[in-house]
C-alpha cells in the first residue's frame, strides 16, 4: 500500500514586519490613536507549490505599510479605522508566526481594515471582574487609507467584493467581555463571547456569519512583593479559543473553523511560549481541508522597555508544509506620561 507524506517547503522566504503606535490623549475622555503596520509582501506566483503557506492572504493581495488603525474615542464612543472588538488570539499569541491562520480577514478571523462606529458600555459592578458590552457597525475601508506601499493593490470598490465590502455600514458586531475575573487565590481570568452578522457583498448569494468563544487564566507561583520588586515574578498564562465563519466566503454551506490552545510561562525577565492552531474548511462538495499552525517562543524583557522574542513555527496548509524561524522586538517609547504645566511627572 501506497503512503502519501506532505511536501514540505525547502524555498527561503524573507519578511520584515513592524508596527509603530501613536496614542494622544487631550483629556481623560478625550484620545487620539494611530497603529501604523509595515508588512510589505507581494504575493507567490499562482504556480508556486508553497503559495499559501505562511501568507494569510486572498490570492493576488498586495500587502505593504499603512494605517492599519486610525480613530478618535470620545468617552464610551469610538469613530475611524479600527479593528473590531472580535476575539483576541491574533493579539494575544507570541511571536511573529503564531497568529498566521487568525490575523486579517481574507483567511482568518480578525475584522481588520474597517471604517465604523463603536459604543462600549461598562457594567457598574466589579464584584465579578471588569464586565462590558460593545457594539459597532462598520464596513471595509474604501477610503484611501487602505493604499500602502511599496506594494499596493489599490483603493478597494465595491465591486471588488470580499467580506464586509457593502455599500453602507450594515456589519454588525456585539461582544461581551469579562476582564480579571477573580478565580482561586490570586488567578485572574478573562473570557469572551462575540458575534458578526455580516452584510452579503458583490458577487455572492450570502453574508458570513461569525461567532467566537474563549478565554484565558493566569496563575501567579509563590509571588510576593519583594521577588516582584527583584524582577523574579513568576507566573503561568493558559489561553485557548475557538471561532467559526459560517457561509465562507459568502457560499451557503461552506464553513471554516478555528481552535486555538496557548501556554506561557514567566519567570522574571524570561518567558517561554507554545501555541497551536487547527484549521477546517467544510464544503458540501469538497473534501474537508485541515491546516494547522505550531509555534515555540522564548523572550527577555529588558530594563529599557525592550521585549526580544525569538520564535520557531511549523505550518501545513493542505498537502504543503514549511518551517519557519523569525525574531520580534519590541520597543516602548513614552515622551509624557502625563504633563502639568510642559514637564512630566
Amino acid at each position: 500500500m501506497q503512503q502519501s507524506h506532505p511536501a514540505v517547503s525547502k524555498s527561503l522566504t524573507r519578511s520584515v514586519r513592524f508596527d509603530t503606535t501613536l496614542s494622544y490623549a487631550t483629556s481623560d475622555a478625550l484620545n487620539f490613536y494611530g497603529l501604523f503596520q509595515f508588512k510589505a509582501r507581494e504575493p507567490l506566483p499562482a504556480d508556486d507549490p508553497n503559495k499559501d503557506l505562511f501568507v494569510n492572504q486572498g490570492a493576488g493581495r498586495r500587502v505593504g505599510g499603512k494605517f492599519k488603525e486610525l480613530y478618535v474615542r470620545y468617552d464610551t464612543w469610538r469613530v475611524g479605522k479600527f479593528v473590531q472588538n472580535f476575539g483576541r488570539a491574533y493579539v494575544l499569541l507570541p511571536g511573529p508566526f503564531s497568529a498566521d491562520f487568525i490575523e486579517e480577514t481574507d483567511q482568518g478571523y480578525e475584522p481588520s481594515e474597517m471604517l465604523g462606529i463603536e459604543k462600549l458600555h461598562v457594567f457598574g459592578s466589579e464584584k465579578y471582574g471588569w464586565q462590558q458590552i460593545s457594539v459597532s457597525a462598520f464596513m471595509v475601508d474604501r477610503s484611501p487609507l487602505h493604499r500602502s506601499f511599496p506594494y499596493d493593490e489599490g483603493q478597494i470598490h465595491y465591486k471588488d467584493g470580499g467580506v464586509g465590502n457593502t455599500h453602507l455600514p450594515t456589519n454588525v458586531m456585539v461582544t461581551y467581555d469579562a476582564l480579571n475575573v477573580p478565580v482561586g487565590h490570586g488567578a485572574q481570568a478573562t473570557f469572551q463571547a462575540s458575534a458578526i452578522r455580516w452584510g452579503r457583498t458583490f458577487g455572492v448569494p450570502r453574508g458570513e456569519f461569525w461567532t467566537t468563544l474563549g478565554g484565558d487564566v493566569s496563575i501567579p507561583l509563590g509571588n510576593s512583593v519583594r521577588k516582584t520588586l527583584q524582577r523574579k515574578y513568576t507566573e503561568v498564562h493558559l489561553y485557548v479559543e475557538g471561532a467559526r465563519r459560517a457561509n465562507f466566503q459568502g457560499l451557503p454551506g461552506r464553513d471554516r473553523n478555528y481552535v486555538t490552545e496557548a501556554g506561557e510561562f514567566l519567570r522574571g525577565p524570561w518567558q517561554i511560549d507554545m501555541s497551536a492552531t487547527q484549521r477546517w474548511t467544510t464544503d458540501p462538495l469538497m473534501p474537508t481541508q485541515q491546516d494547522r499552525i505550531y509555534t515555540g517562543t522564548i523572550g527577555r524583557n529588558f530594563a529599557s522597555q525592550s521585549l526580544l522574542l525569538l520564535s520557531v513555527a511549523r505550518e501545513r496548509v493542505a498537502d504543503r508544509s514549511g518551517v519557519y524561524a523569525g525574531i520580534r522586538l519590541v520597543q516602548t517609547f513614552t515622551a509624557c506620561a502625563r504633563c502639568a504645566r510642559g514637564a512630566a511627572y
